[in-house]
């Protein structure tokens, strides 16, 4: 009886998802669209991957969600899904959009001097090339070097953290820049398949999509059916060849010896093709691991305030960085945690569940729904796009790396890039009138 009633809701919300994807004028417009797509996912992944008999085990050592004495834990993590929802669409909607303006204004008046002047670009085909230089420079660096080795690497030698920073993290930062302040909707194209590459080089799968999508809202796109439909089954598709790919290329390093295609299919080593595959399990796998222990410890928001507060100072220029909720957990679920520091994926609703309990999903929703109209009632600018990244990363993430990430290590290089056009602004004009004096 709970199998049928869990599987008519997943079914209802699914359909009711597809109907508004497929409204004529659908488009990712707001922070509001973006949670929807985000939620639609992490919450319904693996629901549907039990349904259609797929893969849903949890990497190293968290769950196997496939294994029928976790099913009513997963139905509970489904629970705390629906209620963060319904916490951010509660929120969203009965805050008045005046209030929110009015709030937006009064958070926004002791920032007026961030009311900088519209910029002059330098010319896009150089902004690109030295773009795709610079990204040379990284993939000569690191070519070879796996994750854990490369976050080893740059705990642990400054020189390497410096390099990082001035490649690869300015590098997406700068295209960031670029398609905030771009209006011209062909050159912001071109800024995006530059992005896009970039990030498929460098391993980031979610960084790609998080660039489209801030085309997307930066230029308010709306997308037709078809192209919805494409994008959606071949970005799916696409995104599990990269992951096989990697996986394929890791098991020289880690076994020895590549992996067959029947290795792959079946998901030895985290590469079974699933949909909770792509990027969802932790979301599910966490919740489930820490219900099992036992009960919630309560922490009273402690790692939203306090491990966010302590990363605001970026690890890359300290080399130590505070431990987030993902790098304090994974020595329980990975054995070779030491030797990746990252960390694994974590969940949102874990860590809504630590801090508060059962009503920590609700309480999570509301202020997130509560910040999303605010911003929402405001210009697309770049912390309306940093937000949105954050929101993306919002389940499968801790709030600490979600905002360490997006709003202090982007931001900062975002600010850096901005004053660099500024400078290329003030500059040539100098250079271009003593050449003409000389």
């Amino acid at each position: 009886m709970l199998h049928a009633i869990y599987y008519s809701l997943v079914g209802a919300t699914l359909l009711l998802l597809v109907i508004w994807f497929l409204r004529s004028d659908w488009g990712i417009r707001s922070q509001f669209d973006l949670f929807v797509i985000t939620w639609a996912y992490y919450a319904l992944c693996v629901p549907v991957d039990l349904f259609l008999g797929l893969s849903a085990e949890g990497p190293f050592l968290l769950p196997d969600l496939n294994e029928a004495r976790y099913f009513h834990t997963v139905v509970e993590v489904t629970i705390y899904y629906y209620t963060l929802a319904i916490g951010y669409v509660l929120a969203y909607a009965l805050l008045p959009h005046a209030t929110a303006a009015d709030t937006r204004a009064f958070l926004a008046a002791p920032f007026w001097w961030t009311k900088v002047p519209i910029v002059r670009l330098p010319p896009l085909w150089l902004i690109m090339t030295l773009l795709c230089l610079v990204m040379a420079v990284y993939i000569g660096s690191y070519d070879g070097i796996d994750r854990g080795a490369r976050a080893a690497m740059l705990r642990g030698d400054p020189s390497a953290r410096l390099g990082n920073i001035l490649t690869l993290r300015l590098t997406i930062a700068a295209v960031i820049v670029l398609i905030v302040l771009l209006n011209d909707r062909k050159q912001a194209r071109w800024v995006v398949v530059g992005g896009v590459a970039v990030s498929l080089l460098s391993g980031g799968r979610t960084v790609a999509v998080f660039i489209l999508v801030a085309y997307l809202m930066r230029h308010d796109v709306v997308i037709s059916r078809q192209t919805r439909v494409l994008l959606v089954v071949g970005g799916f598709l696409f995104a599990m060849f990269l992951k096989a790919a990697y996986v394929y290329v890791a098991s020289v390093f880690i076994l020895g010896q590549p992996l067959s295609p029947l290795d792959l299919l079946t998901g030895r080593i985290d590469a079974g093709i699933s949909f909770s595959g792509l990027e969802g399990i932790g979301g599910y796998a966490w919740p489930v691991y820490f219900l099992e222990k036992g009960d919630s410890p309560l922490w009273l928001g402690w790692s939203y305030v306090e491990i966010a507060a302590r990363n605001t100072l970026p690890d890359f220029i300290t080399g130590t960085g505070v431990p987030t909720l993902s790098m304090q957990f994974s020595p329980e679920v990975q054995p070779n945690s030491r030797l990746d520091p990252s960390g694994r994926a974590f969940s949102a609703i874990a860590e809504a569940w630590l801090n508060f309990g059962s009503i920590g999903p609700l309480l999570v929703g509301i202020l997130f729904g509560i910040a999303a109209k605010i911003l929402d009632t405001g210009p697309r600018g770049l912390f309306f796009i940093l937000f949105a990244g954050m929101s993306m990363r919002l389940f499968r993430s801790d709030f600490a790396s979600a905002y360490n990430s997006y709003i202090v290590v982007t931001g900062a290089m975002a600010c850096l890039t901005y004053v660099l056009f500024l400078l290329w602004q003030h500059v040539t004009p100098r250079l271009r009138l003593e050449r003409q004096q000389s």
